[in-house]
C-alpha cells in the first residue's frame, strides 16, 4: 500500500489500523507514540491518499488487492 500512494511504512501501518476502526489512541498507544504523532500521520496519509475521513479510508483500502 505504501508504495501506491507514497506512504512511509509507518504511515502505511497506520493507515492499516485506521481501515480496521482503530482510532489515534488506540494506535498510539498499541505503537508507543504520542496521539498527536498518530493524527500527524493520519494528517499526512489523508493528503497522500486523497481522501478527507475515515470511512473513505476504509473504502480506499477496502478496495485494494490483496498485499498491495
Amino acid at each position: 500500500m505504501h508504495s501506491l500512494f507514497g506512504l512511509t511504512p509507518q504511515e502505511a501501518r497506520v493507515a492499516g489500523l485506521l481501515a480496521n476502526g482503530l482510532n489515534a489512541a488506540n494506535i498510539a498507544s498499541m505503537h508507543s507514540v504520542s496521539v498527536n504523532t498518530v493524527r500527524t500521520q493520519r494528517a499526512s496519509i489523508y493528503s497522500k491518499i486523497g481522501i478527507r475521513n475515515q470511512t473513505e479510508l476504509t473504502r480506499v483500502i477496502s478496495a485494494l488487492p490483496p498485499n498491495a
